[in-house]
């Protein structure tokens, strides 16, 4: 194959692509054999790889998507289409992950092709892989699709509470984007559930909800399927003239867009309502017009319906020749595509044209019996049943008639009882879908709160922060300027007339101003912790001499409280790779704590426990303990200002605040050990590397 005729190969499929479903329906045929004839050429390009790339691949499941669509709308039964080489080809297109949208669009079209062939397992499967795709690429309208279509294969399985919920679940992803056409479907599907399960106006009002955004867009087929629903439920209710109405307005929108599947099917609505009004002549008429319509449209599931509505009614104006002609006819093209439900249908009609003749009307009547049990469908059962039993009656056969007419009985209690539980079931299924929805609502509503309430605490944060540092900032400059004049009149202090009561004077001074600067140097730290400011130096260095560099600085305090420090460890040296200066003021602040809480006279012990991995340093102290205070609030800023140091230290409350940030921010872990009143131990562990 030529460049050249591989580059009309793809515009030629970018055209059919870009085709509106509107199009799409209004000449399904022939873009269906257009999207067939593409589809095997582009196969062929993307098996032959010569000149295969990203376009073709993708190009080759936009047209299978198209093509699948065509298909399900002309419904070509008798077209064969094979799915193992569509997902083959599939399974062997590389990055899939760059397709996943069309991917997606392609599962829901074989899905459809899996539903007609009522293997629903795998279409149910395939959606669900629809879904998964939709919720990763957060593809909303995807998600839609996959809902809707999911409550269109449970209906069809009689699983009414759980297409219910499918549905509603459809409702629900429409809106999360902006508001199309489309979101009509689950409105009417639901509508149709609550109406089978006589919920009658919660049906109406979900087929109106449906009619609001089918009238919103002005779009003729989507009111057309929903007026001749509305045409149904007022027929369930016995509303001959509304009935009539809704009919009437479904019919003039297809005419507006020429739709022949539907104008054939509104057609044989019309056609079986005078049939059940006795009006044999219109329903004569309607019949023929559905007749005529559906052989234009092409389809074999219209035309056998169609030919079996019109040869009910010629049974039913004694044209008795011209029924068997037109059951035969409906007859063959139902087998050809195997359309059990209308084949019925049809030996029902054959049953009542013969029913002079016992053996014809009872074959007839037995072969609509069995296919009816082939299909397990209560209802078409029961009416099998109703049937024989008259026949058998007919020819006073009293044993066989009242063998139906038991089967019939037991069948309408079966029924009855379904039909209560599936009420019940659907009841269920819309109460919980709505009060699950609701809750979710609540959550949504709360967390969006929450976002709001976190922006406003992290504004006020970020002031706060700006504040300390800055107040901090300005305090610290002139606190020093104090420090450094009272060092200096302390030095000439004894010069002065007065040295003893003007050194301590001086001496008070000097202790407050130096309080109050490891106040702000203690503010400062929390600030840039939190500003993420602090930077981490990394070295190699021996904890223990650190650690015994940090209790000789505390001498002087050791000594004015008469108190020890005791290092236990078997190790001669420890060494570790993190922030030595860190780590220093982490364990600075812990044993000034522990000298600061602990009685005079008593012994602060330290232990080291050295690991393969890492060091583990425990700090036990003589303080009152920490009764009340659960850890997570321990380390929080101000959070133990309660106990007061034992020789009139100060205290700020924020010690313990800096050690748990600072070990947070070198991977370490700093915890309360135990407590009592009698002591504490503080664990200080970190990572050697």
């Amino acid at each position: 194959m030529s460049e050249k005729n591989v580059s009309e190969i793809a515009i030629k499929a970018q055209e059919l692509v870009e085709l509106s479903e509107e199009l799409l329906a209004n000449d399904s045929l022939k873009l269906f054999d257009q999207a067939s004839e593409l589809s095997e050429k582009i196969s062929g390009i993307v098996k032959d790889k010569k000149f295969s790339d990203g376009q073709f691949n993708k190009l080759y499941i936009q047209v299978q998507s198209k093509r699948l669509a065509a298909y399900r709308i002309t419904r070509v039964q008798d077209v064969k289409i094979n799915i193992h080489e569509i997902q083959n080809i599939l399974a062997s297109i590389p990055e899939k992950e760059n397709y996943l949208d069309e991917i997606a669009e392609l599962n829901v079209g074989l899905s459809e092709i899996y539903f007609q062939k009522s293997e629903f397992d795998k279409a149910i499967e395939l959606l669900n892989e629809t879904l998964k795709i939709a919720k990763k690429t957060s593809n909303s309208r995807t998600e839609f699709i996959a809902y809707n279509n999911l409550g269109r294969l449970y209906w069809q399985s009689s699983n009414y509470s759980d297409a219910l919920v499918y549905f509603l679940k459809a409702i629900d992803a429409s809106k999360k984007y902006d508001r199309c056409l489309e979101h009509y479907k689950p409105y009417n599907n639901a509508g149709i559930i609550f109406l089978s399960s006589g919920l009658m106006e919660k049906a109406l009002s979900y087929y109106h909800k449906a009619l609001k955004i089918a009238d919103d867009f002005n779009d003729s087929f989507a009111k057309s399927v929903i007026y001749l629903n509305l045409g149904i439920y007022y027929t369930d209710i016995g509303d001959s003239e509304k009935t009539l109405e809704y009919y009437s307005k479904s019919l003039a929108e297809q005419q507006k867009i020429n739709n022949k599947s539907g104008l054939a099917q509104t057609f044989s609505n019309f056609a079986v309502f005078y049939i059940n009004s006795g009006e044999y002549n219109k329903a004569y008429e309607y019949a023929l017009k559905g007749l005529e319509t559906a052989k234009q449209f092409h389809s074999k599931y219209e035309i056998a319906n169609a030919y079996s509505d019109v040869a009910i009614i010629e049974t039913r104006l004694k044209y008795t020749d011209k029924a068997k002609e037109n059951f035969n006819k409906a007859l063959e093209v139902c087998k050809s595509i195997n359309n059990v439900f209308t084949e019925i249908k049809i030996y029902d009609g054959l049953s009542e044209l013969n029913k002079s003749n016992f053996k014809e009307s009872l074959r007839y009547a037995k072969l609509s019996y069995d296919c009816a049990v082939k299909l397990d469908d209560k209802r078409l059962i029961a009416n099998a049943c109703h049937n024989l039993s008259g026949i058998f009656e007919g020819v006073r056969d009293f044993e066989q008639a009242l063998k139906f007419k038991n089967e019939l009985m037991d069948l309408r209690e079966t029924m009855k009882s379904e039909e209560y539980q599936n009420k019940t079931a659907i009841m269920q299924a819309d109460f919980e879908f709505r009060k699950a929805k609701e809750r979710a609502d609540i959550l949504t509503v709360k967390n969006e709160e929450l976002v709001r309430m976190n922006k406003k605490l992290e504004i006020l944060n970020e002031d706060k922060n700006e504040f300390l540092g800055i107040a901090a900032h300005d305090l610290r400059n002139p606190l020093g300027a104090i420090i450094g004049n009272c060092n200096y009149l302390i030095s000439i202090c004894p010069k002065s007339e007065h040295p003893t009561e003007f050194l301590e004077i001086l001496e008070d001074i000097n202790e407050s101003a130096d309080n109050m600067l490891q106040l702000i140097n203690k503010l400062l730290d929390i600030n840039r912790i939190e500003e993420g400011n602090l930077d981490i130096v990394k070295v190699e260095f021996d904890l223990l001499t650190l650690l015994k560099e940090i209790i000789k600085s505390f001498e002087r305090l050791l000594s004015s409280k008469t108190q020890a420090i005791e290092i236990k460890t078997s190790e001669n040296a420890v060494r570790i790779f993190n922030d030595k200066n860190i780590i220093r003021q982490i364990l600075s602040n812990i044993i000034s704590n522990a000298l600061k809480f602990s009685p005079p006279e008593t012994k602060i012990e330290i232990a080291v426990i050295d690991s393969n991995s890492s060091v583990g340093i425990y700090i036990k102290d003589r303080g009152p303990g920490f009764p009340s205070m659960s850890e997570e609030n321990l380390f929080r800023k101000y959070s133990v200002k309660f106990n007061k140091p034992t020789g009139g230290e100060e205290s700020t409350g924020l010690g313990l605040s800096i050690i748990k940030k600072l070990s947070d921010l070198i991977g370490a872990e700093v915890s309360l050990h135990s407590t009592s009143p009698k002591g504490s131990i503080f664990r200080f562990e970190i990572k050697k590397v």
